[in-house]
């Protein structure tokens, strides 16, 4: 754990072009980044720095299936490596909405919650669960967290 110091925000701010979500922002100012049930990336350069989509993961502009796909690609930033498999989540630039990038199958970007502020919540139960896991089995995460976000998002992040 590392707070990231008001100056390195805004400088990431000025090379993203865009205002954190206040949640995401709030997060950083008090515990940085973390590998918890995922690796929320970074405010400095390292391995998974907080960055647009595009610069994460060149190789859209090849499988994306049609400008609309690629327009959004374009105000998406990665704030979330989903396990280092490509896989990551991202925030809209404009609308602050949180959106899943999938290369392996279906829908290549899904809008999965309205802000980060929800995608925080869900992963704090899944760590919960992590950390219980002596007491609580897969399914009752996934019970949760359906209860809670839907039975389709868990199933697209999940699995």
């Amino acid at each position: 754990m590392a707070p990231v110091g008001e100056k390195d925000l805004t400088d990431l701010e000025n090379r993203l072009g865009c205002a954190l979500p206040p949640a995401l922002r709030a997060y950083h100012q008090t515990l940085g980044a973390l590998s918890l049930a995922e690796t929320l990336c970074s405010v400095a350069e390292s391995d998974t720095p907080i960055q647009p989509l595009l610069e994460a993961f060149p190789a859209i502009e090849d499988i994306a299936e049609n400008e609309d796909q690629l327009s959004l690609a374009h105000e998406l930033i990665v704030f979330s490596d989903y396990l280092g498999n490509g896989n990551m989540f991202c925030f809209h630039r404009k609308t602050g909405e949180v959106y899943y990038f999938d290369h392996d199958g279906g829908a290549m970007l899904t809008c999965f919650f309205p802000s980060p502020q929800n995608y925080l919540d869900a992963l704090m139960i899944r760590c919960l669960a992590e950390i219980h896991q002596e007491t609580a089995d897969e399914a009752s995460e996934e019970s949760i967290l359906a209860q809670r976000f839907g039975q389709q998002l868990v199933r697209k992040w999940l699995y």
